[in-house]
Formats: structure tokens, sequence, C-alpha cells
């Protein structure tokens, strides 16, 4: 059943991962993928395996996005499907290890005790500019005074899934963040 027959598919960091086996899906389903990632010849090597098109770009960069979608035009007359699939955590490795230290501790709290007591916060050690390139791939080419992603830059008016659900059972409004941010798992 080729359900995307005819159609054109433009998968954002796609070179790997999620990305990459949604391309296979897609190119299985009949459509035309054209592959989007940082580096090209990544993106290449996805966009041969599944027969379709690769573009390089930084989709947090709105003039890279702009200059992807000239190159999309060229490739083909029109545009059916985009899945901004393209994220990065902002993590470096002693986060991801202190992480990992974190999960195999609730694991032996959830054990030992049924309940657990160390948590998982990303948003308070995440830094100001690893928040706003995560926010810039999803508001590029967003008009800013619509976006959804408009938050507190400020730690200090940061707050936790935990908190805001504490704030939205008592009745207050918690207004500092727009949505629930998260990271990658690790």
């Amino acid at each position: 059943m080729n359900r995307l027959e005819g159609k054109t598919a433009l998968i954002t960091g796609a070179a790997r991962g999620l990305g990459a086996a949604m391309a296979q899906r897609f190119a299985e389903q009949g459509a035309t993928v054209i592959v989007n990632d940082l580096i090209l010849e990544d993106a290449q090597k996805v966009a041969a395996q599944v027969g379709g098109h690769a573009v390089a770009a930084d989709v947090s960069d709105p003039a890279a996005v702009t200059a992807m979608f000239l190159e999309v035009s060229r490739l083909r007359p029109r545009l059916d499907i985009l899945v901004n699939n393209a994220g990065i955590s902002g993590a470096v490795q002693s986060e991801i290890d202190e992480t990992i230290e974190k999960r195999r501790k609730q694991a032996e709290e959830i054990a030992a005790t049924g309940r657990i007591e160390t948590f998982i916060d990303r948003t308070v050690v995440t830094t100001d500019d690893a928040w706003r390139k995560m926010q810039a791939v999803h508001r590029c080419h967003a008009n800013p005074a619509r976006s959804m992603t408009r938050l507190s830059y400020e730690r200090s008016r940061r707050m936790s899934i935990w908190q805001r659900a504490l704030h939205v059972r008592a009745g207050k409004r918690a207004t500092s963040v727009a949505y629930s941010r998260h990271t990658s798992p690790t």
C-alpha cells in the first residue's frame, strides 16, 4: 500500500535515529523524501538508502532554514509533508552521567521502599544559551508575537513541572513557563 505515492516529504534531523526511521517508512509508502541534517554527508547516506534527496541546514538558524526551503523548492515542485524532527538536548556528558546516576538511585529507591525520593529536573541546570538554542528550533519562521515558545530566560522565574503542578492544585496560575520543557531522554 503506497499511501504517500506522489507526495514529497521533508524530514529535519533525519540522518539518524527516529528521523532516519521515518525517512525509511515514508519512502516505503511511496513518498519522495528530502533528508535534512546539520552534516550533509550524513544526510546523503540516508537519502541514498531511501532514494531521496539531502539538504544540510541548522534549523535553529532562520537564514539556514530559508536557504533550505529554497533548495527544497529547486529539488521538487511542491512540498506536501514537513516533519520537524530535529532537536537538541543541550546536555553535556557530565550532565548525562549525573542523570544516569540519579536514575540508578531511583531504581534502588523503588526496589527498597516503592517510592522515589530523588528527582531529575533538567530545567534547573540547563543554561540560558542551551534554552535559547532549543527554542530557536521551534521559533524559526514563527511570528514572535504569536510564538508559543516565548519563555522567561531568567532562571529565578523557571518553574519545574512539579512546581507548576503544585501551583495548579493550589489554584494559582503558573505564568512563568508557557509549556512543559524537557530534554531528550538519556
